[in-house]
């Protein structure tokens, strides 16, 4: 009879192996949650530093493709604004060589600014 009672005592987990368990889980969830909201805000970084990016490289092409002139502009594209200059060879040793700058940031953050530079010879 003593065998029988034990086997009875023993069925199932106690109230405090219960509480631990919870505790553990919830720990855990918290963790996930915390993981989900950083992964969303650096791929929302990654997204916006993508599209200047490609901005940026598409206006050096069309900058590339076109006979140079000394020129300054501005547009803002998509939330973005681009800045491009090109700047006419200031050495006398190479004068068909021209410098061309492409600047893309946010429109709220120009701290946040992805440049490209490059030369052409024309």
């Amino acid at each position: 009879m003593a065998g029988n009672k034990n086997a009875l005592r023993n069925k199932g987990f106690s109230l405090l192996e219960v509480m631990v368990a919870l505790g553990i889980l919830s720990i855990g969830l918290l963790a996930m949650a915390s993981l989900f909201s950083t992964s969303q805000r650096v791929l929302s970084i990654s997204n916006r530093d993508t599209l200047a990016a490609t901005l940026a490289q598409n206006k050096m092409e069309a900058l590339r493709a076109i006979r140079p002139f000394p020129v300054d502009a501005e547009d803002t594209v998509e939330g973005m604004t681009r800045t491009w200059s090109i700047v006419a060879p200031s050495d006398a040793k190479n004068p068909r060589l021209w410098a061309i700058t492409v600047k893309v940031f946010p429109t709220e953050d120009k701290a946040q600014a992805i440049e490209l530079k490059s030369t052409i010879f024309y």
